[in-house]
């Protein structure tokens, strides 16, 4: 993911210093509208199913998720610089 996003970030190198950055949202919204729309462009109405869609969500979720993690594993040096160096404790 090291690749600037149509923001123009780097998710892999997230500059915390940056209100903005830090004001990312690092785990993409799921709502019922996407999966309707991925219901209709990823399953046949032949295999339209309980168990396709539930498959069709789960598998969404999944990615995103494995996204989020991977964004917060690049950026855990940075994580925990930016918050030893607020704390004084």
């Amino acid at each position: 993911m090291s690749e600037l996003n149509e923001y123009g970030v780097n998710w892999s190198e997230l500059d915390l210093s940056s209100a903005y950055e830090r004001n990312l949202d690092v785990l993409d919204s799921y709502n019922l509208e996407t999966l309707l729309l991925e219901i209709r462009c990823n399953i046949k109405t032949s295999d339209l199913s309980r168990k396709s869609i539930m498959g069709q969500a789960e598998e969404s979720i999944r990615s995103k998720v494995s996204s989020a993690i991977e964004v917060l594993f690049d950026n855990l040096d940075a994580v925990l610089d930016y918050e030893l160096s607020d704390r004084e404790d």
